[in-house]
């Protein structure tokens, strides 16, 4: 009975700093509040993120809808990807609205839904869905399987010359003519730092993040 006490208080007490989370790609639309400058950074499902001061005390949004909350002011807005939830990435953010959309229909309807575009040609369906965080950005080639109706082969070619691949459950990757082992789903370790991969092969969509050794 007083564990269960303790660890009810203990869940009272921190329950405000735990990440909000969202099964929908996160939009996350960065502004100046003196200005019409806005960046907007889309983040995969599963995404949780914290907004707090320099204090770090979790901040209530000064307006808040279904799927969709507005921050204004002096920020700190830490976001745990989903593929890498053990790290987050911190925005430190002067003077800035903020404008967090955890679902498609609440960003759809302000206009900032991350949507797939497709074009159809001769080898299949190209420049489908590549999101990035970084420098480092990929080319995405999707084309249909021959062997599992309705879904798609994927050829990820990134900047720095590393290939990803993907052909009906089966995984490659290469870099500079070398194979190297891809790990899970789907991590690949280089001399030139970290490639973590998401596809689904049943609609096509990807996520990718690299990182740089010298991180």
């Amino acid at each position: 009975m007083r564990y269960c006490l303790i660890s009810l208080l203990f869940l009272f007490i921190f329950s405000d700093r735990l990440p909000a989370e969202t099964t929908d790609p996160l939009a996350i639309v960065i502004g100046d509040l003196a200005g019409n400058a806005e960046q907007t950074i889309y983040f995969p499902g599963g995404t949780t993120f914290q907004v707090t001061n320099g204090s770090r005390q979790t901040l209530e949004p000064q307006i808040s809808t279904p799927g969709a909350f507005v921050y204004e002011g002096d920020l700190i807005l830490q976001v745990f990807p989903s593929y890498r939830p053990e790290q987050a990435q911190v925005f430190d953010l002067e003077q800035k609205r903020l404008r967090i959309f955890t679902s498609d229909e609440a960003a759809r309807a302000a206009g900032f839904a991350y949507e797939a575009k497709r074009r159809n040609n001769a080898s299949g369906i190209t420049d489908a869905y590549g999101r990035y965080i970084g420098e480092v950005k990929a080319k995405t080639e999707l084309t249909p399987s021959a062997k599992v109706p309705g879904t798609y082969h994927l050829r990820l070619t990134f900047s720095n010359g590393l290939v990803f691949t993907y052909e009906d459950g089966t995984v490659g990757a290469q870099l500079e003519g070398e194979a190297l082992p891809v790990k899970s789903k789907y991590i690949i370790r280089t001399k030139l730092g970290t490639a973590k991969v998401s596809f689904d092969p049943e609609d096509g969509e990807v996520w990718y993040v690299f990182d740089p050794a010298d991180r």
